[in-house]
C-alpha cells in the first residue's frame, strides 16, 4: 500500500468510543477510499502502520509514537482495518452496490 493506493475499508468495528471526536467522519465497511498519507511507527496493535484518507480528515495534536515520543500528527487509521483494490474489482464493487440498489447497469 503506497499514497495513491484504492482501498476498500474491510474493519469498521470497535472504534474507539471517543473517535468521532477526532474526525469529520470514520471510514464504513466496503466503501472505497484513497490514500492520503502513509504514518508509520504509530499503530501499537500488529505493528500495522496508519493510513489518511482523502475525504476524511482528522484533528492534529501531540500523540505518542511507538517508540514513546510525542510527535504532531494528525489523526489516523491502521492500514489492516483496509485491503487494496485494483480498477476492475471497484468496478465490479460499483455494478454489485448500483444492483442491490435496483440501478440497471
Amino acid at each position: 500500500m503506497k499514497v495513491g493506493s484504492k482501498v476498500i475499508c474491510i474493519d469498521d468495528s470497535n472504534w474507539a468510543a471517543n473517535a468521532a471526536m477526532f474526525c469529520d467522519k470514520l471510514p464504513v465497511k466496503g466503501r472505497c477510499y484513497i490514500v492520503r498519507r502513509i504514518i508509520p511507527d504509530f499503530t501499537k496493535k500488529n505493528g500495522a502502520p496508519g493510513i489518511a484518507l482523502h475525504g476524511i480528515y482528522a484533528k492534529w495534536d501531540f500523540w505518542k509514537n511507538i517508540h514513546g515520543q510525542d510527535v504532531y500528527e494528525e489523526a489516523h487509521f491502521r492500514m489492516n482495518r483496509f485491503r487494496e483494490v485494483d480498477d476492475d474489482e471497484i468496478d465490479h464493487l460499483l455494478e454489485v452496490a448500483l444492483s442491490e440498489e435496483g440501478v440497471l447497469v
